[in-house]
């Protein structure tokens, strides 16, 4: 029969807080892997992280930190504030709720003027509360819609949809019309 024997580490443990996982700084890993190091060797070991022991300390270090991360992301999943994807949905079958399945939306946007401006924009509100551009590109034979972009305010803009662009000519804001479908 093998004896049983007790092992100790420099590198501070994860502890369970009433405040959730508590996991140490990868610098705090690092200085107790080197006095580990240091302890096994004889304590006349040289601490630089281009030794190769520092190495060694360095490399094991990362792989404690990254395990101690996905740790704390697993634990995190359990509560419903930060939880996402198949854990909020287990989270909701336990009071045997399921979640709705993604639904599409439709913007049907009708572009029409002259190319100028710095930015198109829509003059009226839609029904979904929101402020929608067209982004397209002319050339003599050819309106291409390049993409759409949103706001909430009217005022600060954020890309909807993109098809690939490279430079983007605007459109006339007095000759837009939009109007939104759902799918």
């Amino acid at each position: 029969m093998s004896e049983n024997k007790s092992f100790s580490t420099a590198v501070p443990a994860v502890r369970i807080m009433d405040s959730g996982l508590n996991v140490p700084d990868e610098a705090d890993i690092l200085s107790g892997r080197l006095s580990d190091f240091s302890g096994a060797l004889g304590g006349a070991m040289s601490t630089s992280l281009s030794s190769p022991q520092g190495q060694l300390a360095s490399s094991e270090s990362a792989i404690i930190a990254d395990k101690n991360d996905q740790l704390l992301y697993i634990v995190n999943q359990v509560n419903p504030d930060f939880s996402s994807g198949r854990f909020q949905d287990a989270i909701g079958k336990i009071y045997f709720l399921e979640r709705r399945g993604a639904t599409g939306t439709t913007v049907t946007a009708t572009c029409n003027g002259t190319d100028g401006g710095l930015r198109a924009r829509v003059a009226s509100v839609v029904s979904a509360g929101r402020y929608y551009a067209c982004v397209y590109k002319t050339d003599p034979e050819n309106i291409d819609i390049l993409g759409l972009t949103v706001s909430r305010d009217g005022s600060s803009w954020t890309t909807a949809v993109t098809f690939g662009i490279d430079e983007i000519p605007v459109l006339d804001v007095s000759n837009i019309g939009v109007k939104l479908q759902e799918a």
